[in-house]
């Protein structure tokens, strides 16, 4: 799929998650060779999934339980938890008063909650104290308007979700699995800590796990796209596998390097730039 075809298909962001691939995910499908089953072993916001079209069978896995609860309401209880957001006031106060209380409440009621923790939240942040989301007169798209877009856009996005396996399993338990020669597994980890300043998931990865994922990586039947900053094991460990880069911006407005290995040849690719 070109960029240009995967830019056109791409369902408008749900989640405002740390290292949520909104922007990117054009430019990281537009990579993909064709692929029967299609993995992503480190969903998170899914957001590359929700930028490519469906295949013959798709799984989103997730270790994190506020992800995957979000997830399976949506695909089940969707015009419910859209009607819940819609209620839900972009609210300093309501804010306050569910921050430290995700896991409270039902489904329906957890997976709202974690859908204004993602968009209310200062600074992209989730599982840490960070204040509630405002812009002042700072001339930017005002937070206010863009809440009220959201339920639409989880409308829309459920029915992407329909045909896909929802799971929740420590990711190399997914990646050993699904060790075929017609699966695309595109990998999305806690970047190396060492590559940026602070922690933002609940379940980040040592230096070890960095080393375990890789080396399950390179022995792995299938078709492996994998995102990640650059980093010395990295460069190491995956020197064979095609590399390319791409500028991004972060939450914070800070211009990084996104790298992308593959464990395939890329024949031909329109080189894009996200500026």
């Amino acid at each position: 799929m070109s960029y240009e075809q995967s830019t056109a298909m791409r369902i408008d962001p749900i989640l405002k998650y740390p290292g949520a691939k909104w922007k990117l995910a054009p430019w990281i499908v537009s990579f993909f060779p064709e692929h029967r089953h299609y993995i992503e072993p480190y969903a998170g916001s899914a957001a590359v999934f929700f930028s490519k079209p469906p295949e013959q069978h798709e799984v989103l896995n997730d270790l994190n339980e506020h992800i995957v609860n979000f997830f399976t309401v949506l695909r089940t209880r969707s015009e419910e938890l859209a009607r819940a957001i819609m209620l839900s006031p972009f609210s300093e106060a309501e804010y306050n008063r569910i921050e430290r209380h995700l896991s409270d409440g039902d489904e329906l009621e957890r997976a709202r909650r974690f859908v204004m923790r993602c968009w209310q939240a200062h600074g992209g942040t989730i599982y840490q104290v960070s204040g509630w989301k405002h812009n002042g007169l700072s001339g930017r798209a005002y937070p206010a308007r863009l809440w009220q877009k959201i339920p639409e856009r989880l409308l829309i996005a459920a029915e992407r979700l329909q045909n896909a396996e929802i799971r929740c399993k420590p990711a190399l338990d997914i990646i050993r699995y699904y060790d075929t020669e017609d699966c695309l597994l595109y990998i999305d980890p806690p970047y190396h800590l060492q590559t940026r300043g602070r922690k933002y998931y609940s379940h980040e990865m040592s230096h070890q796990d960095h080393v375990d994922l890789l080396q399950a990586l390179l022995a792995h039947k299938g078709i492996i796209v994998l995102s990640g900053y650059a980093h010395p094991l990295y460069d190491d460990m995956l020197a064979s596998w095609e590399r390319f880069e791409m500028p991004s911006v972060t939450e914070h407005g800070n211009i990084r390097t996104e790298v992308l290995w593959m464990n395939r040849p890329v024949a031909q690719h329109q080189q894009v730039s996200l500026f």
